[in-house]
């Protein structure tokens, strides 16, 4: 044990290894030529590495350059840390969301989340009596306010002011933010009014008359979740945000609201998913980059503290083992209250389901609390400042999405960019991609795609069935929507319309012994495959001679037969046992559980009729195999 005060432990009696020692190391041990393998990209190509070098002079000016609360506010909007508890509103009426969010602020909840007006996802209030009601025993100068009020907010915030004056609320009191959402809507229903100016008189009339405080609550609203939930790359989802917020406070600066008043009240919605370490850079590069637009415009470097309402995003989210999600929640939730957002929104495990239940709030709720009352993030101030992992993330993200977010406005703005459908389109580009990562299992999701229970049912009701969107309005240009888009519905799909076959498909998987174990792990996989159809499959006794694993096959009729073994086993199987599993059983069909390799053409002649393995499609696969899609071929 050392007596040196200062390093209690020894360890300086060591030498630092320098970072090539380390790559040097890593070589030997993984009998690799690169290390390449060890680095991940999910959409986008930002890739994390396994380790970082320790760069000294970065340390320093991440830590110290700008500490919470002060410019750029890359560490944090605040100098305190903490956030605001809310729950995501399910409630379809005025009077049960009014019960909804009083059972939520006793139970801990300290802010309030509303999304009022006409389309998908809100909750319609039809005048001041229905305002009266949703609010009813709610102190609203004493919780943090979230209310999106789509494009009715011309009709909403009247209701709203009588209701401040019947219950003797003062506007300054407020907190949060509270207003239009323009942009959303457009996204969601594929109509942008094609006059703005009233949408934008408006806003500025409720900047300037005194609704709100000047600092207090917020009436202009940016939000990324249209994108986000339709699956756009996050640098696209920070660029749209930035060149709607560019989008408003142009509007806003041109009716004579002044630059620190405009950046000062724009609030900023970011979906927060279970990309653990991109949430936490993403929110941090967003304040930085959101400080730099303010700047730009002239707003003072206090006026440019953006507030951030983080949101759980669902679309991870999965019917089959839905208590995984709350696993998803609270991945995203820690993320968000690392990366720094004000206040954080969770959604209930069960949030698919026709009816969530007060109970799955419950638990959403108290995700937040343990981490905040039990884990006690917040007793540290950016708690992965520093990390190079976490700086060099943020970095790469923020260079992107500013890259991103200029191009916008080179093209016009963000009103032109949802006109051309040129940011839909790249949206769609990067969702098409997240389905193929899925479906190939290269992006796993718990109990649908990968640890699979066979025995799970999904329901009968599909809840992403219905992706119809509302006819645009009389007085809206028609825009390319974005259609939100849920990971595990294709397996959930597949797994219904398997369900509802009359007779459940019967899978045999035949062992033949190998060495290594190599026909126990290729069943294993096979068993996991199947498993994400809702089938289970039958395993055979392992067999070490070719005459008994032919005869057990051809013993126990199946609608598939499964070949599990090691590679340079299958040209024997496939030439002694297939063809005459095909002449006994015509209506079988034979896979081989691996990769054909050269011998593709050899084993097809001789009626093998697919290949289950890593990287391929799996749905794809098991439609075809299971005939659930005569129109595509088998792989």
């Amino acid at each position: 044990m050392s007596n040196d005060s200062q390093d209690p432990a020894g360890l300086r009696q060591f030498d630092v290894p320098a970072f090539d020692d380390w790559q040097r190391a890593a070589l030997e041990s993984l009998k690799r030529p690169s290390l390449a393998h060890l680095s991940s990209a999910a959409c986008g190509n930002i890739p994390v590495e396994p380790i970082y070098p320790f760069d000294a002079a970065a340390l320093a000016e991440a830590v110290h350059d700008a500490p919470p609360g002060h410019f750029p506010f890359r560490r944090g909007s605040d100098a305190q840390p903490g956030w605001r508890v809310s729950v995501s509103p399910t409630a379809t009426t005025p009077e049960a969301a009014n019960r909804m969010l009083r059972d939520d602020l006793e139970g801990g909840a300290d802010a309030l989340v509303l999304r009022l007006g006409v389309g998908p996802g809100r909750l319609p209030v039809r005048g001041a009596a229905d305002v009266a009601q949703l609010l009813t025993d709610i102190p609203l100068d004493e919780v943090f306010l979230w209310i999106d009020m789509g494009s009715d907010a011309a009709q909403i915030v009247p209701w709203l002011r009588a209701h401040l004056d019947a219950t003797g609320t003062s506007p300054a009191a407020l907190r949060g933010c509270a207003g239009p959402s323009l942009f959303d809507v457009a996204a969601r229903t594929g109509a942008l009014p094609n006059d703005m100016t009233t949408h934008y008189d408006d806003a500025a009339r409720w900047l300037r008359d005194g609704f709100v405080a000047p600092g207090a609550l917020r009436t202009l609203m940016a939000t990324a979740s249209p994108w986000h939930d339709a699956g756009a790359h996050v640098v696209d989802e920070l660029a749209a945000l930035l060149s709607q917020s560019a989008e408003l406070i142009r509007a806003m600066r041109l009716r004579d609201v002044t630059a620190d008043a405009a950046v000062s009240a724009v609030g900023l919605q970011f979906s927060v998913g279970t990309s653990f370490f991109i949430s936490i850079a993403a929110l941090r590069a967003l304040r930085q980059l959101y400080a730099a637009v303010g700047r730009a415009f002239g707003a003072a470097d206090a006026a440019c503290r953006p507030m951030v309402h983080a949101v759980v995003s669902t679309r991870h989210f999965a019917l089959l083992d839905a208590h995984t999600n709350i696993l998803r929640t609270t991945t995203a939730a820690f993320s968000a209250v690392l990366g720094g957002a004000q206040s954080i929104e969770t959604v209930p495990h069960d949030a698919l389901s026709p009816q969530s239940s007060g109970h799955a709030r419950r638990i959403a709720r108290n995700i937040q609390l343990v981490l905040s009352a039990e884990a006690k993030v917040t007793d540290t101030g950016d708690p992965t400042g520093g990390a190079r992992l976490i700086e060099s993330l943020t970095d790469e993200i923020a260079d992107r999405a500013w890259q991103r977010f200029q191009e916008l406005e080179a093209a016009g703005g963000f009103a032109r960019a949802l006109q051309s459908g040129d940011l839909a389109r790249d949206v769609a580009r990067t969702a098409a991609e997240r389905r193929d990562r899925v479906a190939t299992r290269q992006d796993g999701i718990v109990g649908v795609s990968v640890y699979a229970a066979a025995e799970t049912l999904p329901p009968l009701d599909d809840p992403d069935g219905d992706t119809a969107v509302p006819a645009p309005c009389a007085d809206c240009d028609a825009i390319v929507p974005v259609y939100p888009i849920r990971l595990s519905h294709d397996f959930e799909n597949l797994r219904r319309e398997v369900q509802q076959r009359p007779v459940p498909p019967v899978v045999f998987l035949a062992l033949y012994a190998a060495p290594k174990d190599a026909h126990r792990l290729r069943a294993e996989f096979a068993q996991g495959f199947f498993a994400t159809a809702g089938i289970k499959a039958i395993k055979s006794p392992v067999f070490d001679d070719i005459a008994s694993l032919r005869d057990a096959c051809q013993q126990r009729p199946a609608d598939l037969v499964v070949l599990c073994s090691a590679d340079d086993a299958y040209p024997q199987l496939a030439a002694k046992v297939v063809p005459d599993i095909k002449r006994e059983l015509p209506q079988t069909r034979v896979v081989i559980a691996g990769r054909p390799g050269a011998h593709e053409s050899a084993y097809r002649d001789a009626g093998v009729d697919a290949f289950v393995h890593l990287g391929c499609d799996v749905p794809q696969t098991l439609r075809a195999l299971l005939n659930l899609d005569a129109a595509k071929e088998m792989p």
